[in-house]
């Protein structure tokens, strides 16, 4: 029966972006990836090749992104598809007893993001392709090891090294959380099982292999080189200075989202959480704000604006900053409470990729939806 309601749901969630698909214009840089791909595919190719050498390192991204663009026909197609795969894995991956209750509010997830969030995530091409496309890889795997007792097919020992290549290099924390997850399943399977996964091994050095050659193109170094003194910092210095940003993309601005993962840590603090003062307040901590930010969010969507509330909920307000920073830590701690009292791997391997993706966030509004999607699942 949840197979069917997974089919269900995963079939109405095809037809709902496969409309909005259809509605959606080409928009910003897209209108110049369309002048590069209308020379078809060598030419894409071709620009793509320029691009790697003098702007960024995503190659199969920028050639996918010059040929999809151009075909926004085929986009239109493969776009639903690929966000109707991502929802069923999610569904598959997730042990559950209830029949409609999580179908729904992951459906759900998938719709209310910020607007903002939406466009680039969702309708603006070069985004979508780059930021989106490349997470069926990582569903995949989490689906192929759902159960952590992967016997490959025949098939798949062809199929998967060459996906794990192509997958890495879309996008830079895409590629680092499909390395990371090769490096725990082959950790796993070799205390679990007391051997070692070929099959793992190899597409983790496929992986390894294609990020390093996005990471270390020509055009990533003229890229950074653009902003000499943003790139003088070091890592801390950097997370540092776009916190705001990183308050504002993850927390304010996807209130819905955060008001799930929210409910999801009430529900297990229940269990994890014994002395019933902490308990009781951690509950309170984690409710009000984002209960206030949800409802902020929704006003403003009719043109309501409460001035009080647009001072203190900004990103740059240092109390804000200390709260979510705080309920960030809170949630991680009885999150990984829960994983360790129940031996849930998988849960603390999505806590993983939620943190690194998070870091990414500090920079960007695309990985921040992404990263929740993975806390909420």
């Amino acid at each position: 029966m949840k197979e069917k309601i997974n089919r269900y749901y995963a079939i109405v969630m095809f037809f709902t972006f496969l409309i909005i698909c259809l509605c959606s214009p080409l928009m910003g840089d897209d209108w110049g990836n369309f002048i590069n791909g209308s020379g078809g595919l060598l030419s894409s190719i071709g620009y793509a090749f320029s691009s790697y050498m003098s702007y960024e390192g995503r190659i199969v991204s920028r050639i996918l992104i010059n040929i999809l663009t151009y075909n926004k026909f085929l986009w239109t197609i493969i776009n639903p598809i690929i966000i109707s795969l991502i929802y069923f894995l999610s569904l598959k991956i997730i042990p559950r007893k209830d029949k409609y209750i999580t179908p729904t509010l992951i459906f759900l997830a998938f719709l209310f993001v910020d607007v903002e969030g939406f466009r680039q995530v969702y309708v603006w091409l070069a985004g979508n392709i780059t930021y989106l496309m490349p997470m069926i890889m990582i569903f995949y795997l989490l689906y192929l090891n759902r159960n952590f007792d992967y016997v490959p097919t025949r098939n798949q020992k062809i199929i998967l090294p060459i996906l794990s290549f192509i997958s890495s290099m879309f996008v830079e924390n895409v590629s680092v959380v499909i390395v990371v997850c090769y490096f725990f399943y082959i950790i796993f399977y070799r205390i679990k099982y007391k051997k070692i996964n070929k099959l793992l091994v190899v597409s983790c050095v496929f992986s390894i292999i294609g990020t390093l050659i996005m990471v270390l193109s020509p055009g990533n170094a003229n890229r950074l080189s653009t902003y000499p003194e943003f790139d003088s910092l070091n890592i801390l210095q950097k997370l540092i200075y776009n916190i705001p940003n990183f308050i504002s993309f993850t927390f304010i601005r996807n209130s819905f989202l955060v008001l799930l993962i929210t409910i999801g840590v009430l529900f297990v603090s229940k269990s994890m959480l014994k002395n019933k003062i902490f308990r009781y307040l951690t509950y309170l901590y984690i409710t009000i704000v984002p209960c206030i930010t949800l409802i902020y969010n929704y006003l403003k969507t009719f043109g309501i604006s409460i001035k009080c509330l647009e001072i203190f909920l900004n990103g740059n307000n240092i109390y804000i900053m200390i709260f979510w920073v705080i309920y960030m830590l809170l949630s991680f701690y009885i999150i990984l409470k829960y994983i360790i009292k129940t031996k849930n791997y998988l849960s603390l391997l999505l806590i993983i990729i939620s943190s690194l993706l998070l870091f990414k966030s500090f920079s960007g509004i695309e990985t921040s939806i992404i990263s929740l999607k993975f806390s909420l699942v």
